[in-house]
């Protein structure tokens, strides 16, 4: 047995509802939400860093080339790992080595130009992880974050 079809304007509005709960407000992430997005950015830039100076040594880059190369990405993502700094430098520093990561590897591919989307990857990560707080994100006591409106 399957239930009757809801009229179009209850569709519609529920349609409607659903889309501005998944909309971000504009508002900073919750602390936790951050932290873990945050960590795995930085996990990833160390392991871009890694991956960096092998490529660069595939392509026949001397090993101190590769060593230094690979310390341009590793250097920002290991600040941005660092608890004493604040929110917004670390946030920084983590964008900051997946950009380097983009730079190095253009150099490192010789300049050919499908090494430059890289960047539009990495762009796209970067975005993902700070994307803020939706409407329906919820406090740990369940309830709603958001404020009502007026």
């Amino acid at each position: 047995m399957t239930a009757a079809p809801l009229p179009a304007g209850d569709t519609k509005k529920r349609f409607t509802n659903r889309a501005r709960a998944w909309l971000p407000e504009g508002r900073a992430l919750p602390e936790g939400t951050w932290r873990r997005r945050h960590a795995m950015i930085v996990r990833f830039a160390l392991i871009q860093a890694i991956a960096i100076g092998l490529y660069g040594y595939s392509q026949h880059f001397s090993i101190g080339d590769c060593l230094s190369e690979s310390g341009v990405v590793a250097v920002p993502a290991l600040l941005a790992s660092l608890d004493v700094a604040s929110r917004r430098l670390r946030t920084i520093s983590s964008t900051v080595s997946l950009m380097f990561a983009c730079a190095v590897a253009v150099d490192f591919a010789h300049g050919v130009t499908e090494a430059h989307f890289l960047f539009f990857v990495m762009i796209g990560i970067r975005s993902r992880a700070s994307r803020t707080a939706s409407r329906s994100a919820r406090s740990s006591t369940g309830r709603s974050r958001t404020r009502p409106r007026r």
